[in-house]
């Protein structure tokens, strides 16, 4: 594992967004793994910056939320669903197809998370993790 430190949190963010970009170009089909909140946004803001300038695309790329509510729709202003268009997919190029969450309001859990572990291993595994 490499460890980067950075100044501040600005700097960490604007690193990680760079090393997404890397993940990209040297694999325009990989397969990202992203986390929400409040944490990332400045990294999504950065990433959605080098998308506008033209230096990367997310055209091919397949993401795989973390997480998401149980029980909200995923297009609640709360949900996690929402969150990701809100603040990285609606910047970006991504295929709407390509976007995997998990569905909270399904009544078997337990089966909604062999479907996403299999979605998952389906595209590969994950390359990058947020």
């Amino acid at each position: 594992m490499k460890i980067i430190v950075t100044k501040n949190y600005d700097e960490m963010s604007k690193a990680a967004a760079d090393i997404m970009a890397e993940v990209i170009k040297a694999n325009p089909e990989c397969v990202l793994g992203l986390a929400t909140g409040a944490t990332p946004v400045p990294t999504y803001n950065y990433i959605a910056e080098q998308y506008a300038q033209g230096n990367v695309s997310f055209k091919d790329v397949k993401t795989f939320n973390l997480d998401e509510y149980c029980d909200l729709p995923k297009d609640n202003k709360n949900s996690y669903y929402t969150f990701m268009f809100q603040n990285l997919f609606s910047h970006v190029d991504i295929d709407p197809a390509n976007v995997g969450f998990l569905d909270g309001n399904v009544t078997d859990y337990d089966a909604e998370s062999k479907r996403y572990a299999e979605a998952i291993k389906a595209a590969g595994g994950i390359d990058l993790q947020l």
